[in-house]
């Protein structure tokens, strides 16, 4: 039983923000259905975000013999118009900084697979990118991301990460620490105490999803966009096939794989405080001469004692600033938004803040904004919502649901999904196929039992985001 509040997510709502990912819809994909649902498929799909646009091309190109028959995938709205078309647009692997809260929750040998497992996650998701061509038309760029810590106790507590992590036996030899007056000029920060820095990249989720599951209709998946899923039963008490009840009518599925993340606990009330809705903010904010002149060299996370901010700046003529987080202006706090699972809006204070971010943030970036000859004056052409998915324990859900045969889930992020999901849904595919799985993956991952039977202690869900 769960513990304290509970954050039973709602289905999406229907008319969500628009972010700036979804400038460019795919407008054959976006609302793609066939003429009538399906009544039937051997895999159900729901989820047309990126985990599920993983799983689903692997399983469509696999050539073993448990290969399913026929694969289907439903969305409640359009085609990855959920977290995958509203985040950041980074993979920024969490490489040291939570350690500490990994190593308190799982252990310290936990915690450096953890850590590890992300830089590795990282370095695999550019490999198969790059290996499928896919580079250019997700404007795809590498580079270094620096963690800047704007709190004397923030900069404690992630030199405290990084030399566990180290101590702990972690590879820390892309690991750099910039002390307070490197990390100010270097970064162009006005003020903080220090920095670390380590490999990531940014990129367009929503066209990396896309064109997966491009791929994968062509192999033969079929595509259900705007058609919620209301419930999924058992079907036949002496089979282990299931009902999935969606608006449009029923479907018999042998097997149903729940990629919902934030929005999980809807269909899978056991999850309710196991995986937590939480609505998180970002603008895209369009930067004075002086930053589209000689634009930022790194993503960003900038954080203090009440909020985790994340920025990328991207490529090509506008170099929007994509910049999210500001949960610590949320009028309830930077609890505020768990439990919320509406998209249709955003916080009005949590907007404010994020706006002033680079203003409050960076060097000459005011002045530059302010100057004559700027034709800019504070333009934020997008600012959305989007729900990510926390874990109780900070760490993903991937496997069988106990006591429900043939049902399979996949969730729980934690707000990292770009920097865990390829070779998480890579490792639910092995283990869905009867397949060797990959040992890099964190064991807990996988074990699901006791996981969702232990009591849910909310103080320790934000820990690391």
């Amino acid at each position: 039983m769960a513990s304290g509040p509970t954050y039973t997510a709602t289905l999406p709502v229907s008319n969500p923000t628009a972010s700036f990912w979804q400038s460019e819809p795919d407008s054959v994909i976006s609302n793609h259905q066939s003429h009538g649902l399906p009544t039937s498929a051997d895999v159900v799909i729901i989820g047309a975000g990126i985990s599920g646009a993983f799983i689903a091309h692997r399983l469509l190109t696999d050539q073993s013999p448990n290969r399913p028959k026929s694969v289907l995938m439903l969305e409640a709205r359009a085609a990855v118009s959920g977290a995958t078309g509203r985040n950041g647009g980074h993979i920024k692997p969490d490489c040291y900084r939570g350690f500490t809260a990994y190593s308190k929750l799982h252990g310290p040998e936990v915690a450096v697979a953890q850590c590890t497992f992300e830089a590795v996650n990282h370095r695999e998701t550019l490999a198969y990118i790059r290996e499928n061509g896919l580079d250019d038309e997700i404007d795809l760029i590498e580079y270094r991301s620096a963690d800047v810590y704007l709190t004397e106790n923030t900069w404690k507590a992630g030199l405290a990460s990084y030399n566990g992590f180290k101590e702990a036996g972690g590879d820390v030899s892309e690991i750099t620490v910039l002390p307070k007056a490197e990390a100010e000029e270097k970064l162009r920060i006005k003020s903080c105490f220090g920095a670390i820095t380590f490999p990531a990249s940014s990129l367009w989720p929503y066209k990396l999803a896309m064109a997966l599951i491009r791929e994968s209709l062509e192999s033969g998946l079929q595509l259900e966009a705007n058609t919620p899923v209301l419930k999924v039963s058992r079907a036949d008490s002496e089979h282990d096939s299931w009902t999935v009840a969606t608006s449009r009518g029923n479907i018999i599925a042998n097997k149903v794989i729940h990629a919902t993340n934030g929005y999980a606990s809807h269909l899978l009330p056991e999850l309710d405080g196991r995986i937590i809705p939480l609505k998180g903010h970002v603008a895209a904010i369009a930067p004075p001469p002086a930053y589209v002149d000689l634009p930022l060299s790194t993503s960003f996370a900038f954080v203090s004692d009440e909020n985790y901010d994340y920025l990328i700046q991207r490529p090509g003529p506008q170099k929007y600033l994509i910049w999210g987080g500001g949960e610590g202006a949320h009028p309830n706090g930077p609890e505020g938004g768990y439990g919320d699972c509406d998209d249709s809006f955003a916080v009005t204070e949590v907007l404010d803040f994020i706006k002033k971010g680079p203003s409050r943030t960076f060097k000459g970036w005011q002045e530059s904004l302010e100057s004559p000859s700027s034709g800019v004056r504070d333009s934020v052409p997008f600012a959305w919502s989007g729900i990510m998915g926390l874990s109780k324990d900070l760490l993903p859900f991937i496997g069988e649901l106990p006591g429900k045969p043939g049902q399979y889930l996949i969730g729980g992020y934690h707000g990292h999904g770009m920097a865990r999901v390829f070779l998480s849904t890579k490792a639910f595919c092995d283990l869905f196929l009867g397949q060797a799985i990959d040992p890099r993956v964190p064991s807990p991952y996988f074990d699901l039992e006791s996981r969702l039977r232990e009591p849910v202690d909310m103080s320790k869900v934000g820990d690391i985001l």
